[in-house]
């Protein structure tokens, strides 16, 4: 369970520290690093199961963001 409030003082955390926290979770489960690029560029995670929920344009910006991340990194083996 992630815990969505700043320790001690009990109020909401910020949408930079929620990104954060999912990005962190990404990594700590292995996910290929472009979606987690994506995932602190954007502030969200597009999967093929939620792609639907979101707008074309947001869809497309996931889609450069990860696309950077490729570029950044030239021979990088492309996710499972």
């Amino acid at each position: 369970m992630i815990d969505l409030r700043v320790t001690g003082d009990g109020q909401p955390v910020t949408e930079a520290e929620v990104t954060d926290s999912l990005a962190d979770l990404l990594e700590r489960t292995g996910t290929h690093p472009a979606f987690i690029h994506a995932t602190r560029v954007c502030g969200f995670l597009v999967t093929e199961e939620n792609e639907h929920l979101w707008d074309v344009e947001d869809v497309e910006r996931w889609d450069d963001a990860v696309d950077e991340w490729f570029d950044l990194n030239p021979g990088a083996d492309p996710p499972d």
